[in-house]
């Protein structure tokens, strides 16, 4: 058993993935007891008595006593403890289970796995402490372990059915990254909570205008989060116009598209930065404003035009495809020919666009030669 871990522990290439066959055996309880205490000698830690000692490196370095600022080496260290408890597991040790997560959590930066098994033997109060702690140990090293803490601190809440303070930490997270995917799962949680109006009202005008909801005010109808707020990723310049047209678009309402879209600030072409695709919208309005979906997608294309790139003139031909689309289904064929035409004679140099165009105009590939 402990030459399996070894192997495990060594391997960096997933290798030792067959060696589950090897571990669903019915192993003796002994066994399992001895290999947890060769497991503790190799961590450097005297189980029991909450001290950790030095011990000589068996093959997984460097393991040093004190927090490491090193992933690798926490990554390491984390491998090895997580067999241990496993190990613990099996021997029906489970009481120094907690007790062992607790001193490695601050050792490696293993938060998680404490509050987990906390939150598995419901010692709700001791995970709130420990999600508190390790928020503020890592927001700034390994902030992506602080963002699955306030997950957990959540999950306790809607464990609890504290909508209230649920709605409120997904307020936070909206406020500190606001999308289309934090603004509906803070709408979800405030009609859960039974005020989605004002959370609406309040979430649009911080899109809007960049005021951020506040609790202590009588528009704001949740209390604080009960952590502390996280750290702007980036400040926001409203009106947050990329937000507003993906909420637009989501929830299928063109005026507010086009309103949104024609508040952007002119660009050069290619402006697109992601945030707000004009093809997307331009499929979003083209149902009830079929002219302003067409000159979009016209733009889009004489701007792949201007490239001068073949793999850019199939990407223009997607756009106008589009366009002949919506002019024949209006009847407006005779726009299209004309339209095309003007595309061609304006660019009759460019010989691959030129057969894109012939292409699109219902010439055969046999004609045209």
């Amino acid at each position: 058993m402990n030459w399996a871990v070894e192997a495990d522990l060594a391997d960096q290439y997933e290798l030792c993935r067959g060696a589950k066959a090897f571990w669903d055996l019915n192993h003796p309880v002994e066994a399992w007891n001895g290999l947890a205490n060769q497991l503790t000698q190799r961590l450097g830690m005297k189980m029991g008595t909450g001290t950790v000692g030095d011990c000589p490196d068996q093959g997984l370095s460097p393991f040093r006593a004190g927090a490491s600022p090193h992933f690798l080496d926490n990554f390491r260290r984390d491998r090895l403890s997580n067999w241990l408890i496993l190990a613990l597991e099996r021997a029906g040790r489970r009481t120094e289970i907690i007790p062992l997560c607790r001193q490695e959590a601050e050792k490696t930066g293993s938060y998680i796995r404490l509050v987990e098994h906390l939150m598995k033997a419901k010692q709700w109060e001791e995970a709130e402490v420990w999600i508190r702690k390790g928020i503020v140990a890592t927001e700034k090293q390994w902030s992506g372990i602080a963002h699955q803490l306030r997950t957990a601190f959540r999950e306790m809440r809607e464990q609890q059915q504290d909508w209230q303070t649920v709605a409120a930490l997904r307020a936070d997270e909206f406020v500190v990254d606001p999308s289309v995917k934090t603004f509906h799962a803070l709408e979800k949680a405030a009609k859960r909570a039974g005020v989605e109006p004002k959370v609406r009202v309040a979430a649009m005008q911080y899109l809007e205008t960049g005021t951020r909801p506040e609790p202590s005010t009588q528009l704001w109808p949740l209390p604080e989060s009960g952590l502390q707020m996280m750290p702007m990723r980036f400040p926001i310049k409203p009106p947050v116009l990329g937000v507003l047209i993906d909420i637009a678009i989501a929830e299928k309402r063109p005026d507010e598209v086009l309103r949104w879209y024609d508040r952007r600030k002119p660009r050069s072409r290619g402006w697109d930065s992601g945030w707000f695709a004009e093809d997307r919208i331009a499929e979003a309005v083209v149902a009830k404003y079929p002219e302003r979906a067409v000159a979009i997608w016209k733009q889009l294309a004489e701007a792949q035009i201007a490239l001068t790139n073949p793999r850019a003139y199939d990407m223009a031909a997607d756009y106008l495809r589009k366009v002949r689309r919506v002019l024949k289904q209006q009847g407006k064929g005779q726009d299209w020919q004309s339209y095309l035409a003007a595309l061609r004679q304006a660019n009759e140099r460019k010989r691959r666009l030129v057969d894109v165009l012939d292409i699109l105009a219902g010439r055969r590939i046999v004609d045209m030669k």
